[in-house]
């Protein structure tokens, strides 16, 4: 019988379940001469579509881990290019070059620009919780409250919190952008609430919520204003109102 324009395959012994496997995959064995493949007992079959099998297998592996690592590098970029630029004033190619990848290459990982902004506000409320968690680890609420209020966190928006810096645009996105802003703000809230164990549960996340919302509304105040020496009162004053508040004062 010929099969894929001239390769001829006999009916041995073998019978039907060689010629079968031979069929499913005459790809693999069109790079062999006629008498190479008639030549091939049922073992020797098995033996070769599995190691195609295999190649195949390893292939596509590779191929979802690639494409897996393009877009965590994709969302990664997206938030940084986000924080520092806004949502509106980042267009998809820029964001795509600023990746080094082409433009057409966006849609194969996201369905439109808001499903990379979802993407790309969890991954840098994430770090920001880390960070968060980290400062309470070694210094407590106020290490968290000055590690936020910082002149180094207000000079450098694309390595800060999503809340100051996209805050505004945010609140205009789809649903699942402001599910992921309320998700990470909660976690937030839950990060402070858990260093104010002198008093009771319910009353520790209310006042984490103040502090929280203080702390997001004083750091955009700080980059709004033209003014530098008005912007870094504004963070001092900021802190020095939340220390007083957490003492009871």
């Amino acid at each position: 019988m010929s099969l894929n324009g001239g390769l001829r395959l006999s009916r041995k012994p073998a019978g039907s379940f060689i010629f079968a496997l031979f069929t499913s995959h005459i790809d693999y064995f069109h790079h062999l001469s006629i008498d190479d493949v008639n030549n091939l007992n049922v073992n020797q079959g098995i033996a070769v579509i599995q190691k195609n099998l295999e190649e195949k297998i390893e292939t596509m592996r590779k191929s979802k881990s690639e494409a897996a690592e393009t877009r965590r590098h994709i969302i990664a970029t997206a938030s940084r290019e986000f924080r520092r630029n806004g949502v509106n004033g980042t267009g998809l190619a820029d964001l795509m070059s600023a990746a080094g990848l082409t433009h057409g290459g966006f849609y194969r990982h996201f369905k439109n620009k808001d499903h990379l902004v979802a993407e790309a506000l969890t991954s840098g409320l994430d770090s920001i919780v880390e960070k968060m968690k980290a400062a309470g680890g070694s210094g407590g609420v106020n290490a968290m409250v000055s590690g936020y209020l910082s002149e180094a966190h207000r000079d450098d928006p694309s390595q800060g919190c999503p809340l100051a810096a996209l805050g505004a645009e945010t609140a205009r996105c789809d649903g699942s952008v402001r599910d992921a802003a309320t998700e990470g703000f909660t976690k937030l809230i839950d990060i402070i609430a858990g260093q104010l164990t002198n008093i009771r549960p319910d009353t520790a996340r209310k006042r984490a919520l103040v502090v929280m919302s203080t702390m997001i509304g004083a750091l955009t105040m700080s980059r709004v204003v033209d003014d530098p020496g008005l912007s870094d009162t504004i963070l001092r004053q900021a802190e020095r109102h939340i220390r007083d508040f957490l003492a009871g004062k």
